[in-house]
């Protein structure tokens, strides 16, 4: 089984530098393209255990942090200080009003998941507020033409005695505007003569 594992991994290995090479715009030769793959390789192993070194140094003084940011109640690896208590009481209200508040929320959002979250509910009120503002002009649309057809009604209900006939004839018009433009447009234009 180990050399049938050798054998496969070897095969895999070498169908992968024939497609490197194949993808690879300068003529390496394979032996020349397999020295090259080693060499980063040995390189990016060194490089990954040095992140590895820093990773768990690191995290082992951001554990110590925690620990002390539990005791606190806020995330000390933020820089948020808690506001000294006042020792007179003409600045206890400014405390308990103010500092002590915004403390409190600047530690809220301290966390990137609350300020992602924060950015998403924002975008998502402004695509709302977006999409009504469409709707909103749409109908405004709508209800101008509406406004101007009964400004038609209007006046020639004041100039003829027939205007049943005629308050018919426009409200025929303006249920399909798009075929009776031109009718409308030269309502429009005997109303601006008079």
């Amino acid at each position: 089984n180990a050399i049938k594992i050798q054998i496969w991994v070897t095969l895999i290995a070498n169908l992968l530098l024939m497609f490197m090479q194949k993808r690879i715009k300068c003529s390496w030769n394979f032996s020349g393209l397999a020295k090259q793959v080693r060499a980063v390789l040995v390189e990016y192993k060194k490089a990954l255990l040095q992140l590895q070194k820093q990773f768990l140094s690191s995290r082992r003084s951001s554990s110590q942090a925690r620990s002390s940011h539990l005791s606190e109640g806020l995330v000390a690896l933020s820089g948020i200080t808690k506001p000294d208590k006042p020792a007179k009481w003409k600045g206890m209200i400014g405390y308990w009003l103010y500092l002590l508040p915004w403390y409190h929320i600047q530690g809220f959002f301290a966390s990137r998941y609350v300020r992602w979250w924060f950015c998403t509910i924002l975008f998502c009120v402004w695509l709302t507020s977006v999409f009504l503002t469409s709707i909103i002009a749409s109908d405004n649309a709508k209800m101008h033409k509406v406004k101007e057809k009964y400004v038609l009604l209007r006046e020639f209900a004041k100039l003829n005695s027939d205007r049943d006939d005629k308050a018919d004839y426009i409200e025929f018009l303006y249920s399909d505007e798009e075929e009776h433009k031109k009718e409308i447009e030269d309502l429009w234009e005997q109303r601006c003569k008079k």
